[in-house]
């Protein structure tokens, strides 16, 4: 690995743990922040005593240091162990322009808003890759995924209520009436968004390690209001009529 990838680990890692540089330079023993800045711009040569310096302050270890992954490299390593033969797209579709990123069965293609992203902090980047490429995983090896995961998946519920059913590998879509927090509170309750949350969460701290910019993430992403699967399973027969 050349010093200029390594020192962009270096700093993805130190934005993932929540820290400035000049939080990191102090724990480091740095007079102030200029050698950081050099160590991350790959301007600086980083000796091995100094690595096992930084995987410490950082709380995380030097093998993973070195190994973080590119996002392309996630999505073909994730594509390759769970034999999905999807497409990788940048352009969003229609209507999700503003979105992280979306996975669409019916066109076997997960879509990457990069330049949404671009000005996210690494650990929030692959978050939200992973998050996209379990929803893949869920469509296409169901054997491995729960009823209630399973019936979710065909259900799609948006923020305004708009919402959209699997029929013969085709989105129906329909409209609810209701407030936008009711909306909400209803799609981060939805089995498969649950479950592609804390699958991202688990695998991006496997990559990042412990981290509170991270906690607080998975946080933002899990419902305050728990709702149980019989009161989802309801606004799925409102929405079974209205698409019938």
């Amino acid at each position: 690995m050349d010093k200029k990838e390594l020192g962009a680990n270096i700093r993805s890692t130190r934005k993932a743990k929540g820290l400035s540089q000049n939080q990191l330079a102090e724990l480091m023993g740095y007079k102030d922040h200029s050698t950081l800045a050099k160590v991350e711009t790959g301007v600086n040569d980083i000796t091995v005593e100094t690595l096992y310096k930084y995987a410490d302050k950082l709380e995380i270890d030097v093998q993973t240091l070195l190994s973080i992954k590119s996002e392309l490299d996630i999505f073909n390593d994730f594509c390759e162990e769970n034999k999905l033969d999807i497409f990788l797209s940048t352009k969003m579709p229609k209507g999700y322009e503003k979105s992280n990123g979306t996975f669409d069965i019916t066109k076997k293609s997960l879509f990457y808003n990069v330049s949404y992203l671009k000005e996210l902090p690494y650990y929030e980047r692959i978050f939200y890759l992973f998050h996209e490429l379990r929803h893949a995983d869920q469509y296409f090896n169901p054997q491995k995924y729960s009823e209630e995961i399973k019936l979710s998946s065909r259900y799609s519920i948006m923020f305004d209520g708009t919402c959209s059913k699997l029929i013969n590998n085709n989105w129906k879509e329909c409209k609810l009436n209701g407030k936008e927090e009711y909306y909400i509170n209803l799609y981060l309750n939805q089995p498969y968004e649950i479950d592609a949350n804390q699958f991202a969460y688990q695998e991006t701290k496997k990559i990042v390690g412990k981290s509170k910019e991270l906690d607080k993430l998975i946080d933002f992403w899990t419902p305050k209001e728990t709702l149980s699967f019989e009161e989802i399973k309801d606004i799925y027969k409102q929405i079974d009529k209205l698409c019938e």
